[in-house]
């Protein structure tokens, strides 16, 4: 065992200095620690540091306490144990690991520890310990002066603590197709964990080696566990379970739509089967009366997510017209126009049903607010995510809007394409499904979508399925309640096309929906074959069909001919 004095390196400061570190003694069980005792041991003006490598390894499951007493500072000065090695600890800057700050103008008296007046900090080593040796470390940056009477460290050995597994969050009960995340948390061991997870009677879960477990619609009750192993052993958490309650959502179907126009234009949607879900402000009760009645639909593809919003008049219909004028005039008060709120819940999990702030937690995490436009503006939108009050239009950076009809008529449309990018951009990843809201985007991925109707000045809106509530009539359904929607990503649909001979003429025809298909012909089949597309003459709307799109030509005698659309 080493001991010794030592004297300090000395960097950069233009002061005097008396620097000596009295006594210092190796790592040992029966006299542990590195001690300096001195009066005016250090002092130093100017910027610098003092430092000194004490050429001892740092220890594993050792405790580290580093004391400097009886000294002030006019500068901010810093002190610690650093290793002589730079970046030697993941996340370390130049080596330093550890270091406490004696701010400027601070006094200390205590000489010794221990001591509650002395400026002291303590770090805890596990198995793994940094490379290079210790070295103390004072510094400081100015023009003034550091002073201290002693420099201490001492270390105590530590029985590291047994490896522990447990999970988070436990006894998680959810509605069906919600998604689940699971996190394993381990304790103690020697680090440099390993994970499997596993559902209770069906083994373990392929794949599954990640810290987190993320399962997606979720349908069954279950319980799970997770086996950490570290380089010693393996431990298992107790069982964690999951039940899953069925939820009386309104599910609608989200047809797969890849470039579905946003032109304000109903017809595109025709043929898609889209469930429409109605709803109008006439549902309130006499406390806030309204009548504006409107049906919503959903479509998807891979980069967008689609609504339609249309003024119903086979519900109820307005004879008051509140509509913004322009983008600054909506965005300022989106609430004092006739607007469409969508209310998006990542995740599909149940809400707070009797919050009384306008946003619910547990079910806003992204809202896109359009109005309604006579006039066919294409900028009369607002949006907020993360479960928050603040305007924020990220989430619509690219967002496409078309508006038609008009007033007079009760036939108004709102058509949005918003894109799944954008949304997963601008809502913390903790909200989006297993993190990543892109990725879960596929056929079958479901996610709520709460409707908020807004009419009259913000005196008449509602939910689906309106309140009873007179004192916060803006309550919102729970997200399983059967005033609840659900928008579920339908797989892609073939769509289909009809060859016919009419007067002398070959007609095909194919849904208007199918507008990212074109039509082409072959004059055979099989592997070989030709296929042309085809130009002239264009295709056109069926003029005595306004859902399909037709081509004409004359039937060529002695010919065959092979369509399709690609």
């Amino acid at each position: 065992m080493a001991s010794g004095n030592i004297d300090w390196n000395v960097t950069g400061f233009s002061g005097g200095a008396l620097l000596e570190l009295a006594t210092y003694a190796g790592f040992a069980t029966s006299q542990p620690g590195i001690t300096g005792v001195n009066d005016q041991i250090i002092l130093g003006s100017g910027a610098g540091s003092f430092t000194k490598n004490l050429g001892i390894s740092f220890q594993p499951n050792t405790t580290y306490t580093v004391d400097v007493a009886g000294g002030n500072a006019t500068e901010d000065m810093t002190f610690g144990l650093r290793s002589s090695v730079s970046g030697s600890l993941p996340g370390a800057t130049e080596g330093l690991i550890h270091a406490a700050a004696l701010n400027s103008g601070e006094f200390v008296y205590a000489s010794t520890l221990p001591s509650s007046e002395g400026n002291v900090f303590t770090f805890t080593t596990s198995s793994a310990v940094p490379s290079g040796q210790v070295v103390c470390y004072i510094s400081a940056t100015g023009s003034g002066y550091i002073y201290a009477d002693s420099f201490t460290v001492t270390t105590k050995q530590v029985v590291p603590q047994p490896l522990s597994a447990t999970i988070t969050p436990t006894n998680v009960t959810v509605v069906a197709g919600s998604t689940v995340t699971f996190t394993a948390l381990p304790v103690g061991g020697s680090g440099n964990y390993n994970y499997q997870w596993y559902q209770v009677g069906m083994g373990s879960l392929n794949g599954q080696t990640q810290s987190t477990l993320v399962l997606s619609g979720v349908t069954n009750t279950g319980s799970y566990y997770v086996a950490i192993k570290d380089g010693n052993m393996t431990v298992e958490s107790v069982n964690d379970t999951l039940t899953v309650t069925p939820s009386l959502a309104k599910v609608l179907d989200a047809p797969y739509a890849p470039g579905l126009p946003v032109d304000g234009n109903p017809a595109h949607w025709s043929g898609l089967g889209a469930t429409p879900v109605y709803m109008d402000t006439s549902e309130l009760n006499a406390y806030r009366p309204g009548n504006l009645g409107l049906t919503i639909q959903y479509a998807w593809d891979y980069t967008n997510f689609y609504v339609l919003v249309r003024e119903d008049t086979n519900l109820v219909t307005t004879a008051s017209k509140q509509e913004a004028p322009d983008e600054p005039t909506y965005q300022a008060n989106p609430w004092s126009f006739d607007t469409i709120a969508l209310w998006i819940d990542l995740e599909n999990t149940a809400g707070t049903t009797d919050n009384g702030a306008l946003v619910v937690k547990g079910n806003a995490d992204f809202q896109p607010w359009f109005g309604f436009s006579s006039q066919g503006l294409t900028d009369l939108f607002y949006g907020r995510a993360n479960e928050s009050g603040n305007l924020d239009l990220s989430g619509l950076a690219h967002a496409r809007i078309a508006t038609s009809g008009n007033f007079s008529d009760h036939n108004r449309v709102i058509e949005a394409a918003i894109s799944w990018a954008d949304v997963a951009a601008d809502v913390a990843t903790s909200l989006q499904p297993g993190g990543n809201l892109v990725a879960a985007v596929k056929p079958g991925y479901k996610f709520g979508s709460e409707p908020l109707e807004i009419y009259n000045d913000y005196n008449s809106q509602c939910f689906l399925g309106g309140t009873n509530n007179p004192v916060n009539p803006w309550n919102p359904p729970s997200g399983v309640d059967s005033n609840s929607v659900d928008v579920l990503l339908m797989p892609p649909v073939s769509p289909v096309l009809s060859v016919q001979l009419e007067s002398g003429q070959v007609v095909v025809r194919w849904p208007v929906s199918a507008s990212s298909f074109n039509l082409y012909t072959s004059p055979r089949l099989g592997s070989g074959a030709a296929w042309t597309r085809v130009t002239s003459p264009a295709p056109v709307v069926d003029p005595n069909d306004p859902n399909k799109m037709q081509w004409v030509t004359p039937v060529a005698g002695g010919t065959r001919a092979f369509y399709r659309l690609q």
